[in-house]
């Protein structure tokens, strides 16, 4: 076989292995040749013996520094540093892709002094076709003229600030993905060798593995701080869930199939009579409680163990083994199971509900109570007699489960001023006896009992067992069996009446604040029932007064209706006569001036008939004989002489008197002329005499109203001359101030 050098000088010099050189000339120079080559390929192996030495050195030195590095931006820093000063150029940066894959970022890279730094530049993958080609084929590329190459246009002002001439950028892969790119930039024109691109190559190659174990290092390390941190995690969680169980005055247990103890909660281990958990391992129901207690809960536990079913809130005795108390609890317990789903035994959960119970026996109680109370003063508001209130004390002991009820009166003695007490009513159950009758208990002594007086007349009640009240009282209360009462003091009107009271004579009862605040209900109940029996009877007593004082104000009312009756006929007479004389006069020859006085005589005369016929209507109101005069008049003639009564009183004032009557005021008009005129009188007085300057005016008004059906006093009256008449009197007086307005329609007060 030939050796390739001189195979390759054979062919240089158009010879083969066969067509050797013909003579010395042709050896010679083949030989020369030959020389030249030797000496030219030992030169070219001493060139890649370097070149492979510095890519050994330099791969030497990239993973010594990257081995002692686990951070992904401390190995890129290390790796750009070497690559930099290995390829001789100024700058070298590194970039990671972004997990949308829409940008790289510059997270290392080497600067020589002075060079600006792209730390942090986001290079937009987008448009950029250099970066799309290096992610793409995980192929290097060579950018010969970086500022002017349009696939790197969106980075053309970044590589001008950085003075980037040609760039080489490589890819990093990790695990066969492209994570990011290495690039090194030349400020000069530069090309770069196959070699140099393998190098750059290798050194990113092994970037990504460093990078990768650098990853699975952290995650190594992430995963053991993970675990170390569930593990504290799970041993603080059954810390606080022992100390949390250990605090709950809640009884937790934990038991196998065999309904065994496997757990106990502090509270559990004192109700069962240990002092730890030891003493409870283990054992079963039937070492602590009673065998009939012991075998009800065995046989929930085994049927729920069967069935699978929880038992929710089953109320249940338990005797407290300390202090042989019998409870009630609430008892919660559910199916423990395996990660199988395999039932492996019970967790149970008890609360002690004995104070619930005692709270829904005292609320029935206090409900049956209160219906007792509500159905008594129901009952006392129909009626006050003894009977009733008799009746409503039944039902007040009756509710409130006493043997006996009562009601006494306090009373005064009206010689000495002694108070006294009497029992006024009483209800007792089938098994007391009565005191209704018991003498020593009707007008008795309140100095056999001072106590109760002072206490009671001040407001407040007595309650308690009789064996400690004071001997006095004792002496009193013991021969009527009387082991514990409730007294509550009776108001009438803020005085003290009485009082009300509850006695049990069959045990020493301890009265609760409800069952004193309902007795003071009930005792203000008969507060307001005596005080409504004592207004009853004083109401009565004052009724027959003013029955007897109105029979005697009818009569004196009658007596002095007749004398007006008979005062006015008198009066009336003799003023017919003067007004019939003037009619006389009238008819007899006068002078104009005359005929005016003479005819004001005569309207005076009227005007007095009129006011004796107004004493008449007094006494016919006071009777119930008052009529309205249904008679025809002229309106004008009306007003005329009302306003002739004050011609003379207008004319000394220097007033203006007049009047003014609407067109459509009919003239001829049916009612009481005589009271109509009166009125206008009064008003045109009143306006008068409270006028200094200026006038009074008189004015009249009308307006058709529908008409009333025809009744006998105004059969007159037609469809067509129903009118509504308004009279008004307006003047120029001193008026009436705003704060009299309201004494305008009261009753006449003269000032």
């Amino acid at each position: 076989m030939i050796n390739p050098l001189l195979q390759r000088q054979l062919q240089a010099t158009g010879l083969t292995s066969e067509a050797l050189p013909a003579n010395d000339a042709a050896w010679l120079d083949f030989l020369t040749r030959l020389s030249l080559d030797y000496d030219s390929l030992c030169q070219s192996s001493d060139t890649e013996l370097e070149q492979r030495l510095r890519e050994t050195l330099l791969l030497n030195r990239a993973l010594a520094a990257t081995s002692s590095a686990l951070e992904p931006t401390a190995i890129l820093t290390i790796l750009c540093e070497e690559l930099a000063r290995a390829f001789d150029v100024p700058q070298a940066a590194a970039t990671l892709l972004s997990e949308d894959g829409k940008d790289l970022r510059v997270v290392a890279e080497y600067c020589a002094p002075g060079r600006p730094s792209a730390a942090g530049v986001v290079i937009p993958v987008a448009n950029n076709e250099a970066s799309q080609y290096v992610l793409a084929q995980r192929k290097p590329l060579v950018v010969r003229d970086a500022q002017h190459d349009e696939r790197q246009a969106v980075i053309h002002d970044m590589q001008r600030r950085r003075g980037t001439i040609s760039l080489l950028i490589v890819p990093i892969l990790v695990r066969d993905q492209v994570i990011g790119t290495i690039g090194l930039d030349a400020i000069t024109w530069r090309e770069f060798s196959d070699e140099e691109i393998a190098l750059a190559l290798n050194v990113a190659s092994a970037a990504g593995k460093a990078l990768e174990h650098a990853q699975l290092y952290v995650a190594l390390q992430r995963d053991l701080l993970d675990r170390q941190r569930i593990e504290m995690m799970l041993a603080e969680e059954r810390n606080l869930l022992r100390t949390l169980i250990d605090n709950l005055p809640d009884y937790v247990y934990v038991k196998d199939t065999q309904s065994r103890f496997l757990l106990n909660n502090s509270s559990h281990i004192r109700l069962l009579g240990a002092a730890t958990q030891e003493a409870v391992l283990g054992k079963n129901d039937f070492e602590f409680f009673s065998q009939e207690h012991a075998s009800r809960y065995y046989a929930d536990e085994q049927e729920l163990m069967r069935s699978g079913l929880p038992l929710i809130n089953h109320e249940e005795p338990v005797i407290d083994q300390v202090t042989a108390a019998l409870s009630w609890c609430a008892t919660t317990k559910v199916p423990l199971r395996d990660s199988s789903g395999l039932i492996v035994g019970l967790v149970g959960l008890s609360h002690d509900i004995t104070e619930q119970k005692r709270a829904q026996e005292a609320l029935r109680t206090q409900d049956r109570l209160l219906r007792g109370v509500a159905d008594a003063v129901n009952h006392l508001l129909r009626a006050d007699d003894n009977e009733t209130i008799q009746q409503a004390l039944g039902m007040l002991g009756e509710a409130a489960n006493v043997d006996r009820a009562y009601i006494f009166e306090s009373h005064d003695n009206s010689l000495t001023g002694e108070h006294l007490i009497s029992q006024r009513v009483e209800w007792v159950s089938d098994q007391t006896t009565p005191q209704i009758d018991n003498p020593a208990l009707q007008h008795a002594s309140y100095a056999l009992m001072p106590r109760w007086y002072e206490v009671l007349s001040s407001g407040s009640s007595l309650c308690g067992r009789v064996c400690d009240f004071p001997a006095n009282e004792r002496l009193l209360l013991g021969p009527q069996d009387i082991c514990s009462l409730l007294v509550a003091p009776i108001m009438v009107t803020g005085q003290f009446w009485g009082f009300i009271g509850f006695d049990d004579c069959h045990s020493e009862r301890q009265w609760s604040e409800y069952e004193e605040s309902v007795l003071f209900t009930v005792a203000g109940s008969l507060g307001s029932v005596m005080a409504r029996k004592q207004a009853r009877e004083e109401l009565e007593r004052k009724n027959q007064a003013l029955d007897a004082a109105l029979v005697a104000a009818e009569s004196a009312t009658r007596a002095k209706s007749e004398f007006l009756a008979n005062m006015s006929h008198e009066i009336r007479t003799p003023m017919n006569a003067v007004i019939g004389m003037t009619g006389l006069l009238l008819d007899t020859t006068l002078s104009g001036e005359q005929r005016d006085f003479v005819q004001t005589i005569r309207t005076s005369g009227d005007a007095l008939l009129t006011i004796i016929n107004d004493i008449l209507d007094f006494s016919k109101i006071e009777s119930g004989h008052m009529e309205m005069e249904q008679q025809p008049f002229d309106s004008r003639v009306c007003v005329e002489e009302a306003l002739d009564l004050f011609a003379a009183k207008a004319t000394e004032k220097s007033l203006e008197l007049v009047s003014y009557v609407d067109a459509n005021v009919p003239s001829h008009i049916v009612g009481d002329m005589t009271r109509l005129r009166q009125i206008l009188v009064n008003l045109i007085g009143n306006a008068l005499k409270f006028t200094q300057h200026g006038e009074v005016v008189l004015s009249v008004a009308a307006q058709p109203v529908p008409a009333r059906p025809p009744t006998e006093e105004g059969a007159l009256l037609t469809a067509s001359t129903a009118y509504q008449l308004h009279f008004s009197v307006r003047d120029t007086g001193i008026g009436i101030p705003v704060e009299r307005m309201d004494r305008l329609f009261s009753c006449f007060q003269p000032g």
